[in-house]
């Protein structure tokens, strides 16, 4: 799991500390961001090392806490809403997803991310993983929620 994860941490907090597993914070994201992606795991019942993993586009506009923007495309796991219901997908189907990430305060790392919302897409759905394009030139982060 750690290898899955350390991409997405190491975007978003430097791969100092992992976004925290928990609970959704009592407020609103600071970012959500609408990504597409390929199914790759789906959590199991009776196996707790099983997940939602999910091999998604480029997310262009990320930005974490350093400022940077841009995620490249890769497989990670994604914790979901207790709200979002699993039933009804499969390994293999295409999707869109909302991607909603909560930061420690003054921005300084990401508190937690989870799966807010999440639809099948036809199967014939073209995705484009590769590098990001970001749209925007970096931010002083702290500023920028």
């Amino acid at each position: 799991m750690l290898g899955l994860l350390c991409p997405f941490v190491g975007c978003v907090a430097g791969c100092e500390s992992k976004p925290s597993a928990s609970a959704s914070p009592s407020r609103p994201a600071e970012k959500v961001y609408t990504v597409r992606g390929k199914i790759v795991m789906l959590p199991m019942a009776g196996k707790p090392t099983t997940q939602l993993v999910i091999h998604h586009e480029a997310i262009d506009d990320f930005v974490n806490p350093s400022g940077k923007r841009g995620m490249a495309s890769m497989e990670m796991p994604m914790p979901v809403s207790a709200d979002v219901n699993l039933a009804g997908f499969a390994v293999g189907d295409v999707v869109e997803f909302d991607l909603s990430v909560w930061y420690k305060p003054q921005f300084s790392a990401v508190e937690t991310f989870r799966v807010t919302r999440m639809t099948k897409l036809p199967a014939d759905t073209a995705l484009k993983f590769g590098e990001a394009a970001p749209t925007l030139a970096p931010t002083n982060a702290n500023t920028n929620h």
